[in-house]
């Protein structure tokens, strides 16, 4: 996930920009207070090993506009 200028762009897939964030309030026990706040839209993956993670960060350098700016 990417924050900039006000914009949540999905850094997994490309075509997911300007994402929304929302409350989620299924986990606060239905009190808005309480809730989490959940990227709607947002691409989650599981990495259970430093070479899942690797693997994952080598594909999102894949994408130009975020090798421009990122930093490992």
């Amino acid at each position: 996930m990417e924050v900039y200028n006000e914009q949540i762009n999905d850094l997994l897939n490309i075509e997911a920009s300007n994402l929304v964030l929302k409350a989620d309030v299924s986990h606060g026990g239905g009190r808005e207070s309480a809730c989490m706040m959940k990227v709607e839209g947002l691409t989650e993956k599981v990495v259970t090993n430093t070479d899942d993670t690797l693997a994952l960060i080598q594909s999102i350098q894949l994408y130009p506009d975020v090798t421009k700016s990122a930093t490992l």
